[in-house]
């Protein structure tokens, strides 16, 4: 079965629902397209596979431009098979993607002050649209940039939790000006025919499977409610309900958490075993949820990365996605993978140089940082290498400042 998944906006909230093809918006009619969205979606319950069609025009890169234009230091060794970025955006997340085939991905749209994310983008994939993007949760510093990456770009599928912060009862309600414009944004991929999954209307199971050529981004976890509150904290609530999702090609893979929460910082001790990443260590198989690369749940807080969460990954390398002033990664966090044998070489972070007296105070791990050096956006982007002979590396893009 063939069938084409459009969004409709109704009440401020969108919905899924199927109508005619509308044409695409004067003001974006010169948006690039996605080099490929033809994006697989295998086992959507009751609805078969689901199949984007392809833009009437679509661009191809040829291996040498691609290397050339995209892989930047790299431009002496053949282009790897997929190649993904965790732009550096200060406190936030932003994870970049581009396939061997051309397919093309965004997992979280950064923090809203400053451009990283946009820059970042920019950056890796100009001139090309995204066949994919991923909005985790609807945290300000997961969707800063979206308006301004998706003003020039389309989008071939967008999934999002179709959660509204409890506080951002109106539009102007204080706090919520990043939500609300990025919600517009969907608005706008869902008024130009792209397919716009909202988890409130169309939920969806662990396992679901979204093919770009080769490459499979698997929902593990998400939701718009989350089930069971427990003991946490209202911004606890809306980090838990974090979609998870595994990026994998040639059997290697990467997972990527969002801000999902596995030990509330409110009644927790070091087995606790709760939350999103409680769900996912029960409800998920265990071949999906390992991984070789983790993106830490919530740039490296104390109320994730669980024990057993950490166990039932079992990651080669670990990423925290941080920015100074917020006490990430947290102390106690980078032990417990220390704990679990994940050596401290390779444990990454976006945040080199965060050594602010209020970090310390609120337990940061300053083991990989300098002394009186600080932290600013866009000087530690990471990158992680899928190469055609199976292997997997990690690397910062640039050197360290501070040194």
């Amino acid at each position: 079965m063939r069938l084409l998944l459009c969004c409709a906006l109704s009440a401020g909230l969108f919905l899924s629902a199927c109508s005619a093809t509308k044409p695409v918006r004067p003001d974006r009619a010169g948006s690039i397209a996605p080099t490929q969205n033809v994006v697989v979606i295998r086992g959507l319950e009751g609805e078969g596979d689901v199949q984007r069609a392809p833009p009437a025009v679509v661009r191809r890169l040829e291996v040498e431009e691609r290397n050339n234009r995209y892989l930047g230091r790299l431009q002496a060794v053949e282009p790897p098979d997929l190649h993904v970025r965790v732009v550096d955006v200060g406190q936030g997340l932003c994870v970049v993607g581009l396939t061997a085939e051309g397919y093309t991905f965004l997992v979280d749209a950064g923090h809203w002050i400053g451009t990283a994310c946009a820059d970042g983008v920019d950056k890796l994939l100009p001139d090309m649209g995204l066949s994919m993007v991923v909005l985790t949760h609807s945290d300000g510093d997961h969707l800063g940039n979206l308006p301004l990456i998706l003003e020039s770009r389309e989008v071939g599928t967008l999934l999002w939790t179709g959660y509204t912060p409890p506080h951002c009862t109106h539009i102007g309600a204080s706090g919520c000006t990043t939500f609300f414009n990025a919600r517009e944004a969907i608005g706008e991929v869902a008024a130009d025919e792209s397919t716009v999954l909202n988890l409130k209307t169309t939920p969806l199971a662990p396992g679901q499977v979204f093919e770009l050529g080769e490459v499979e981004i698997t929902f593990l976890a998400g939701w718009h409610e989350f089930p069971d509150v427990g003991q946490m904290s209202p911004s606890e609530i809306s980090n838990a309900v974090s979609i998870m999702v595994r990026i994998s090609h040639g059997g290697r893979s990467i997972l990527v958490t969002g801000d999902a929460i596995g030990r509330p910082l409110r009644g927790s001790d070091d087995e606790t075993c709760t939350g999103s990443e409680g769900w996912a260590v029960e409800n998920v198989e265990e071949d999906l949820l390992s991984a070789d690369v983790l993106i830490a749940s919530h740039h490296g807080g104390n109320n994730g990365s669980a024990k057993c969460f950490i166990t039932a990954v079992a990651p080669e390398f670990v990423i925290f996605s941080a920015g100074g002033g917020h006490g990430h990664p947290h102390r106690e966090t980078v032990a417990r993978f220390l704990g679990a044998g994940t050596p401290e070489k390779h444990l990454l972070r976006t945040d080199r140089g965060s050594n602010s007296a209020s970090d310390a105070e609120e337990g940061e791990w300053a083991e990989t940082s300098v002394p009186a050096c600080g932290d600013g956006s866009k000087d530690d982007d990471i990158d992680i290498l899928f190469g055609s002979d199976g292997g997997i590396t990690t690397s910062y893009v640039g050197p360290n400042r501070c040194k």
